[in-house]
């Protein structure tokens, strides 16, 4: 209340009614005639005492009697942490951008790498430099800059050298992130055409701008402020996080894996663990499925991308061995075999034994050792390792060892213990049946003919092979298997003589089923050298028959020379479908370079092999013939 002194009288002085109230937005104060008004951005209802200030988010209202809440404060604010989370969000991509690999592989022009979606690399500036992550392969594992990629198209990239040259290098996987490290970082875009550089800026100013420059109230409440940047930080996190979640999870290998898995839950509900070792082996049905399944991305590829980006993905769930998880069985084979060679040969190798032997099961590192205990399943001590166990176990018949043309198994350290087993068992147990040397055209010692290139191929390889310069990952399971082949009684020399041994009599057999068909084949073309052929002779209604020789056919009598031209025009000189058939083995056998092969491996192995005689005789003249049983 004040009092008016310009108009007291002695009643106003006593009745308190002389005396009004200060409207909204004005004290009096003590001594004061009047009242003040509050000032800027504060408050004082009707007869207040003193002005106050809004809250956080409010603002004066037109008569200064109260608050309101502010609509532009909290637009400004909004702006703020919005703009701040932006910047949390190209700061990762700032720092090193990561992004997620659908595929990578060796073509005929280098290695490529799709990406899964847009990679945002700009190709207009140079090419930047990057480090692979959690790809699972030992070369781009370690988190060295060793190439630089080059932009092909929005999902495309090519990996080159640091110096540019296209890279050669057998790098494959369809699994982890390429990523590129700050400051090359800063060439990728944030969006189309946008470099992330450039979009850091803007936002950065622009916050600059919402905080100082407008009135956003910072300086008052700091608290607030504070708290909605780490918020911002938090929220950007778990949103970056999320997003590689789900770009990973949406990848196509992933939805097969997960399948893959429901499908063998199926098969066997349980999954369980067992012993490592002779019971952990699984069947060709088993092996077979697992590679028809997962085809369209194993394509020639080999066991080191097979167990990173399929065994192992499919076995995380359960921390199992794969034979575990599909249903372990007890060993009849172990498999011995390199790494690098291409699956699908791997599986075809052990699909022609399984034929020659009808039915087995097989005993194959990288599905019956658990890829998540690898440790444990090698042991403190080779006589501990689960190669060890299996080979010794009793329930062995033999040793099945998958080759390629270049006897790539033998260079290695892992598959020579092995070979030194086989040699120990084959001496100590007449009912094992040692060394059996598998190829896609069939098992070498059964003499499958039809492996005579591999053979000659492989002959020439062992002829300048030492096993005694196996290679191994590391150098400590190199020497001590090293040390352990020179303990056994005439070490190198006698490993080194069984193997060639084994291939030798192999090298017999396939001669003997040779030269057996090559017989059958000549016997069938003597008997069957007649053979007619209709001639039309205009309007004459008589049907002339001339018999043809072996000499008539673009071949001549050599057979060296027969190929797919020279069966058809056997068929259409009306030849008996038995000679078709067997003229047909002899094309598929390679009979044409079989002479010069033959002599080669004479040269290289020392067999005393004898060219075959596949000369014929001619036999038979042109005759008239009215007979069709000729």
């Amino acid at each position: 209340r004040f009092y008016d002194h310009d108009h007291d009288t002695h009643d106003d002085i006593v009745r308190e009614s002389a005396c009004e109230l200060c409207p909204p937005g004005r004290i009096s104060a003590e001594s004061s005639a009047g009242c003040d008004p509050c000032g800027a951005d504060r408050y004082a209802p009707a007869g207040s005492q003193s002005c106050s200030a809004c809250e956080t988010g409010e603002v004066v209202n037109d008569d200064s009697s109260g608050c309101n809440l502010s609509i532009s404060f909290y637009a400004r604010f909004a702006s703020a942490v919005c703009l701040m989370l932006a910047i949390f969000l190209l700061i990762p991509q700032a720092a090193g951008t990561r992004i997620p690999i659908h595929d990578m592989s060796l073509t005929e022009d280098g290695v490529r790498i799709i990406t899964h979606g847009p990679h945002l690399v700009s190709p207009h500036s140079a090419p930047p430099r990057v480090v692979f992550s959690k790809t699972e392969h030992p070369r781009l594992s370690d988190g060295i800059v060793r190439y630089e990629v080059k932009v092909l198209n929005s999902n495309m990239l090519e990996i080159l050298n640091l110096d540019g040259s296209p890279v050669f290098d057998h790098l494959e996987t369809s699994t982890g992130f390429v990523r590129i490290p700050f400051p090359y970082s800063l060439r990728v875009n944030a969006m189309p055409g946008t470099p992330v550089l450039f979009v850091f800026i803007i936002v950065a100013a622009t916050i600059v701008v919402v905080l100082l420059i407008v009135d956003s109230g910072i300086e008052r409440h700091p608290l607030h402020f504070a708290v909605a940047t780490v918020a911002d930080a938090c929220v950007a996190t778990l949103t970056h996080r999320y997003l590689e979640l789900v770009k990973r999870s949406s990848v196509r290998l992933r939805k097969l894996q997960r399948a893959y898995r429901q499908v063998l839950l199926l098969m066997n509900p349980t999954p369980s663990s067992c012993a490592k070792g002779p019971s952990r082996a699984i069947n060709q049905k088993q092996l077979k499925s697992f590679f028809e399944y997962f085809s369209n991305f194993i394509r020639e590829r080999d066991m080191y991308y097979v167990n990173s980006n399929l065994i192992k993905p499919v076995t995380s769930a359960k921390a199992l061995s794969f034979a575990e998880l599909v249903g372990p069985r007890s060993v009849e084979w172990y498999v011995s075999h390199f790494w690098g060679t291409p699956f699908k040969h791997f599986v075809q190798s052990l699909a022609q034994h399984s034929n020659s032997l009808q039915g087995s099961t097989y005993w194959i590192c990288c599905f019956s050792n658990n890829q998540w205990s690898v440790e444990e399943e090698l042991g403190h001590n080779w006589d501990e390792s689960s190669f060890y166990l299996t080979l010794k176990s009793g329930l062995c018949k033999g040793v099945a060892m998958v080759l390629d043309p270049e006897a790539l198994p033998l260079t290695r350290s892992w598959c020579l213990f092995e070979v030194l087993q086989t040699f120990l068992l084959t001496k100590d147990d007449s009912h094992f049946m040692g060394l059996l040397m598998c190829t896609g055209q069939g098992v070498l010692n059964f003499g499958c003919s039809g492996g005579i290139d591999t053979a000659m191929a492989i002959a020439g390889r062992l002829h300048t092979l030492d096993l005694e310069n196996a290679e191994a990952s590391m150098d400590s399971d190199k020497d001590m298997i090293l040390n352990l082949v020179k303990s056994v009684p005439g070490g190198f020399p006698a490993v080194n003589l069984f193997v060639r041994t084994v291939f030798r009599q192999a090298l017999h057999k396939m001669k003997s089923n040779f030269d057996s068909d090559f017989c059958q084949v000549d016997q069938l073309l003597r008997q069957s050298s007649w053979i007619t052929k209709s001639v039309s002779f205009g309007e004459h209604s008589n049907r002339m028959k001339r018999t043809a020789t072996i000499s008539d056919l673009p071949f001549g009598s050599d057979l060296s020379k027969l190929d797919a031209k020279s069966l058809e025009v056997f068929k259409d000189w009306g030849a008996h479908e038995e000679v078709m058939t067997v003229l047909s083995k002899i094309l598929s056998l390679g009979a044409r370079a079989s002479a010069s092969e033959m002599r080669r491996s004479e040269s290289i192995v020392g067999l005393a092999i004898a060219e075959a005689d596949v000369g014929m005789p001619e036999i038979g003249e042109v005759r008239q013939d009215d007979s069709d049983e000729n």
